[in-house]
């Protein structure tokens, strides 16, 4: 591997590492804020302060090197340098939210089934028909084996990598397939909402 990939890689992951932890802080940051005082002009400041200091960071993590390059010369290493940084992000990210998608949809449709066979478990279970320990029995035996599904699906392949050493991608992986998945739930939630 050539220095300049090698720096490209390591820009690449630091990038990735910067915007996780962004987005952790703005996924946890409300709840810093007192809900009766949404409305100030504090929020949007914070979210613009936040905007200009990330352009700032990734702008000198993926510019930092090439640009100094550029102004001595070294005018091929320096774009080299750039283009290889902005592919591997671009690997990254699609990479990731790939892997991320498929999991997060997956355990969508899975939750969907189970719904749909606990929506006719009355039909099969109703009075007289059967025993309640039975149907206790059979609730327990789905939310086990759910719970199984659901953890193969969406800490699967993050274990792995993470076993394999690719560690940034396996937490990576694990992020976006829990936020997709929370999306998800949260399009459902306004669909529920929605239809009377």
């Amino acid at each position: 591997m050539t220095p300049i990939i090698k720096t490209a890689l390591v820009n690449a992951l630091a990038t990735a590492i910067y915007v996780i932890a962004i987005a952790s802080f703005l996924f946890y940051v409300p709840k810093f804020f007192v809900p009766g005082r949404s409305g100030t002009v504090l929020v949007p400041a914070v979210m613009l302060l936040l905007l200009v200091f990330s352009a700032v960071i990734i702008g000198s993590i993926v510019f930092g090197r090439p640009a100094p390059w550029y102004l001595e010369g070294k005018k091929e290493e320096s774009l080299s340098l750039v283009f290889y940084t902005l592919a591997a992000i671009f690997g990254i990210t699609a990479v990731l939210i790939k892997n991320a998608i498929t999991s997060a949809f997956a355990v969508s449709l899975y939750v969907i089934a189970v719904s749909s066979i606990m929506s006719y478990m009355p039909r099969f279970f109703g009075p007289g028909k059967a025993d309640v320990v039975l149907m206790l029995a059979v609730m327990f035996l789905l939310l086990v084996f759910s719970a199984a599904v659901t953890g193969s699906l969406i800490f699967g392949r993050p274990v792995i990598w993470y076993l394999e050493g690719k560690k940034q991608e396996a937490l990576s992986l694990l992020f976006y397939t829990i936020a997709f998945l929370f999306g998800i739930t949260m399009i459902l939630l306004v669909f529920a909402y929605l239809i009377p």
